[in-house]
Order: C-alpha cells, then structure tokens, then sequence
C-alpha cells in the first residue's frame, strides 16, 4: 500500500513537518492569547466584585456592626460567598484581632483583597476594622485551564486544516513541477545534449518572455543556462587548449631562464624588497662569497658587503625603490667567508611585477679582484715611470743650464774676437794710410 505521506527525504516531506510546527506554534500562541484575554478579563470581573461589594455590602457591613448585630453582618458575609472564586471572607476589628467570619481559607494560591471600614457619626469617623476577602486562584486556573484545552483542540484543527489545504495546493501548483525540473537536470546532465525543458500541462514558451510566471522564468533560465553552457564548454575547450600550450612555452621559458641564471659566468642574485633577504642565487654567487646556496637563503644581502662600502650600497637601493634610476652599478668589496674581502662590479635592477611594484631585485656580481690587482700595479708601473720621467726631466733642465752657461760664455768669446779683429783691422788700415796710432 503505497503511503499518502510523501518521502522523508524529499522537500515535500519537509515542508509538511514545518507546515504541521508552525500549526501547532500558531495553535499554540492563538491558545496562550485567548487563555491570557481571559485571565486578565477574570481579574477585571474580580476587581468589578469588590467595587460592587464596597459600594453594595460594605455600607450595610458597617451600619450592623455599629449596632454590634452581628448576626446581619454574617448573612452579608455568606451572601459574599456566592460570588465567583470567593471562598472566604472575615472581619478584623480596629485591633487586628478576627471578630467574624465566614466561609474556609482556599487551599494553593489566593488573591486577597481588603476594605476599610468605618462609621461616621456627628462629624466623626469611627474605625471599625477591615473586611478581608479571599479568592481562590487554583479555581480560576482550572477554569482556564479548561478553557485552554477547548480552545486549543478547536484552534488546532482549523489551523491543521488550513496548513493541510495549502500543502496540498502547493503541491499541486509547485512541487511536482520542481520534481519534473530536477528529473530534466538529472537526466540532461550531458552539456551537448540541447533538448530542452518543458513542464507537463505548462503551454510551451517563447525565447524570452515579460509576461510568465515564475515557473515558467524557471524554465527559460534552465534553458538558456543549458544554451550557455553549451557555449562555455566550447570556449573553455578552446581556451584550456591555449592556455595549455601558453603554459608549455612559460615552462620551456622559465627552464631556459633557470638554465641561464644557474650557469651565468657572473654572480646573480634576487633579493626580497621588504626586508633585504637573499631568495635565490645562483652557483657563481656562492663561489664568489664562499657560502653553500643554503646557508646563503634568508640572509641580509648586506650582510656581505665590507662595512665600508654599505652606506654606498644602502643610497643604491634607495635611489631604485624612488624610481630616480632603471639600474644602479657600483664598484665595491665583498667579504669572503673567511673574512677576506674581494672587489665587485655590482649591478643591481629591480623585477617589475604586473602593477609595476617591484617584486624583488636582481643583483649581478662580476669578481673584479684581478683586475684591480692589474690596476693597481699598472698605477705602481705608472708611479715608477713618472719618478723616472721627472728624475730625467730634472736631469735635463740641468744639463740645459750649463749648456745655456757655457753657450754664453763661448757668445761672448766670439764677441770679443770679433771686437778685437776689427780693431786689428782698422789699425791695419789706419798704418796703411800713415794715420799716427792714437
């Protein structure tokens, strides 16, 4: 026999169980709603009694015990107990001490009210005690737990059957319908499968549509889903293809760049630019400062330098983080691991990423120890050649000097001789003549 209740798995299932909670929530909250408007209306009629008893039986209370008739005030006092809930009622005098009193005290919860009583004769007023007046509240709440019971049987079965009544009619108007959608989709999982969604006893639906309700919105949305999905696959055939391929020449690419960065003939590093840490260097570094690859990963990049040419190294970095130059390249010293220091060409450049951040810094090391060993014994070579130059310079300047003193010795000896043969030859000239010698 197949049950009328539908699966415990299915959303049907669980629509009726919340339907059923919230009947017997709404019964609930009706009952409690009701059950309070009748307490609260039971204390009004409590609170109407003992107006009425202090306008109707208190006058008559006071006037019989001003005549001490006690007997009166006993049949006023059983009349009270005729009220609702109203088991005991007694009389106090102005002492506190009980004088009457009728009925018995209530067993559980009681309301207890009092009255005043008093006489007035000639302008004064005599106190003659207090009316005290017991209800029983056990009473009143059996009353309205009776009521409750009532109350919520009937406002439990209305509700039930209205919750009954829209379950099955969201049923009939919704649920097999989404059952229908959920067979297609599990059915038509395939996504070059282009048959499309169509609802039993729904009219078939153009493309795109305002005028639909939302089962029918449903509809077009798998539909062109489907169609778009279609569409997708294909693309995204096409483009893991590409990108495939883009990623097998990235790969090619990075395995050349390793292979030049591990087989460089000069030093090459990357540096992180937060805190100045070696990431990766290449065999040639580590040759070059005497340290293994990893006891070189995490280091301070400074950490190397000599401490005289940090301060140098440190305006290098920054001048490249401010973006002033592209590259920065410094002659400077490197301490071995051993402590000995060898003389660098430093280049460093910073690796752009796609926002134009740098993300790191590539040092590139050439070792320039022999070559500044050749420069500086060429600068010996050239010191020595320049003493030798100025030594022979020196040499010169004197020689010249003498040669200048004997040149001017010798002009001034052929002066001479010139002065004396042409005084030889006007003497000469003037014996030829007869010219007495002067």
């Amino acid at each position: 026999m197949t049950s009328i209740l539908p699966p415990r798995q299915s959303l049907s299932y669980r629509l009726l169980a919340l339907l059923l909670a919230l009947s017997l929530s709404v019964s609930l909250l009706l009952t409690g709603l009701m059950v309070g408007r009748d307490y609260r209306q039971a204390m009004r009629e409590v609170d109407s009694q003992m107006a009425l008893i202090a306008e109707r039986d208190v006058p008559v209370i006071e006037d019989n015990l001003w005549v001490m008739d006690n007997d009166d005030v006993r049949v006023v006092l059983r009349g009270l107990l005729h009220s609702p809930y109203l088991w005991h009622a007694w009389i106090e005098d102005q002492k506190g001490q009980l004088s009457i009193e009728e009925g018995e005290v209530p067993s559980g919860h009681v309301l207890r009210r009092e009255l005043p009583l008093a006489y007035s004769y000639e302008g004064q007023t005599v106190n003659l005690g207090r009316l005290k007046i017991d209800f029983s509240l056990d009473e009143l709440y059996n009353d309205l737990l009776t009521g409750a019971g009532q109350r919520l049987l009937v406002n439990g079965v209305g509700v039930l059957l209205a919750a009954l009544a829209f379950f099955w009619l969201l049923q009939a108007m919704l649920t097999r319908h989404l059952l229908a959608i959920s067979t297609y989709l599990k059915d038509h999982d395939d996504w070059d499968d282009a048959t499309p969604l169509r609802l039993t006893g729904r009219p078939d639906l153009p493309l795109t549509t305002e005028e639909v309700d939302e089962l029918q919105r449903i509809v077009l949305a798998i539909n062109d889903l489907r169609r778009h999905q279609r569409q997708a696959v294909t693309a995204l055939q096409t483009e893991i293809g590409t990108r495939r391929r883009a990623e097998a020449s990235l790969r090619e690419s990075e395995e050349v760049l390793r292979a030049i960065f591990e087989q460089a003939a000069v030093g090459l590093a990357r540096i992180d630019p937060e805190n100045g840490c070696l990431l990766q260097v290449n065999q040639r570094y580590c040759d070059l400062v005497g340290y293994l690859p990893e006891e070189l990963a995490g280091r301070p990049y400074q950490s190397l330098t000599h401490p005289d040419d940090r301060a140098s190294e440190s305006d290098c970095l920054r001048r490249l983080k401010i973006g002033s130059c592209r590259s920065c390249s410094l002659e400077q010293r490197y301490l071995r691991r051993n402590g000995e220091p060898v003389w660098v060409h430093l280049t460093m450049s910073p690796v752009r990423a796609a926002n134009a951040v740098p993300a790191g810094y590539i040092l590139v090391v050439e070792d320039i120890g022999p070559r500044r060993a050749a420069e500086v014994e060429l600068a010996g070579h050239q010191r020595l050649l320049e003493d030798l130059v100025r030594q022979r310079t020196e040499e010169l300047r004197e020689r010249n000097q003498r040669l200048a003193a004997l040149n001017q010795h010798f002009v001034g000896r052929e002066l001479r001789m010139a002065e004396l043969k042409a005084e030889n030859e006007r003497l000469r000239q003037a014996a030829s003549q007869g010219e007495p010698r002067g």
